[in-house]
């Protein structure tokens, strides 16, 4: 068993350069949007069922990856990966196994009127069966397909910080965001450091050396374990890696790793499917949904261009 997580490890893929993001900026918030609640009426946990992760394999498609998982978890359909990472590959201009995703592309291809999610029914191609060039080239998906992405995302999306430590902000937003009625709402997609010892770990250690290199992943939910909080993460390296693909993050471990140069954590403001049908409609009413979803992404793209990002 050791022999193969070793070969396992040895064939994963981590971006190598950090992301030119300032994660001390508080000018892009979820509070402003989402609004906030006292932690200690949180309740143990959100009680979500966790979905069947993702495996990227040895491609850099982390952030196109964790994007199409939280399509799931929004709208309780499975959504295409590799798709994804041809929608984060022609935001950013360049492809993403080539060096990887930048965080604004990721949540920007995740907006309806800039791809949104495919559903994973709608197309044939994926990475195992196709391999990685085949399943990122954009013409080996139809224009249907492209078509049919624009029936699901978001506005926009925002940071996620508010008046609490850093770990408690992801559990407000991921509080703020989730329907208890119809038992989904948007994760937590976040940005930063992945170490070495965190891959097969199911608790992720205080204590940990082995730099592996950038990493995105969706924090989906918090547990609460003995009378502690955890946030659970969810990886896109397949069921093995930590229990079944997920990881539990202990406060100091969050806090400590997202306050630093070059990590982010953002949140997608959707939208409903109602509201998606309504934009397409060439009424009054139809005019008026567009604008918001119009006005609603242009603060985003204004605000991340202003605050989001620290360029060398």
């Amino acid at each position: 068993m050791g022999a193969v997580r070793e070969q396992q490890r040895n064939s994963m893929r981590f971006q190598q350069s950090p992301w030119k993001h300032d994660a001390r900026s508080q000018r892009f918030s979820h509070e402003r949007f989402f609004g906030s609640v006292d932690v200690a009426k949180l309740p143990p946990s959100l009680s979500r069922t966790p979905k069947s992760p993702n495996d990227q394999g040895a491609t850099l498609r982390c952030a196109a990856y964790a994007g199409a998982k939280n399509g799931e978890y929004i709208y309780e359909t499975p959504m295409h990966p590799d798709f994804q990472t041809v929608l984060v590959g022609k935001v950013q201009g360049r492809p993403v196994d080539l060096q990887g995703s930048d965080p604004n592309s990721s949540m920007k291809a995740q907006c309806f009127d800039q791809g949104g999610y495919l559903p994973l029914t709608d197309s044939h191609i994926t990475l195992a069966k196709d391999g990685p060039q085949v399943s990122a080239d954009p013409a080996s998906y139809s224009p249907d397909n492209y078509e049919e992405a624009h029936n699901y995302g978001g506005e926009g999306f925002v940071r996620v910080d508010g008046p609490n430590d850093i770990f408690d902000n992801i559990r407000v937003a991921l509080f703020l965001a989730y329907d208890p009625i119809k038992k989904r709402g948007a994760c937590v997609q976040a940005f930063g450091k992945w170490f070495s010892e965190w891959t097969y770990a199911v608790t992720i250690p205080a204590t940990y050396a082995q730099f592996a290199g950038y990493h995105s992943f969706l924090f989906v939910d918090w547990v609460t374990i003995d009378g502690i909080a955890y946030l659970l993460a969810e990886n896109s390296y397949g069921s093995s890696a930590g229990q079944g693909g997920y990881h539990y993050f202990p406060r100091e471990v969050v806090n400590r790793e997202f306050s630093a140069w070059g990590t982010s954590l953002k949140i997608l403001k959707p939208l409903t499917l109602d509201q998606i049908a309504l934009a397409k409609q060439e009424t009054q009413l139809g005019k008026i949904q567009r604008a918001i979803a119009n006005a609603w992404y242009a603060l985003t793209l204004y605000i991340i261009e202003k605050y989001g990002a620290i360029f060398a």
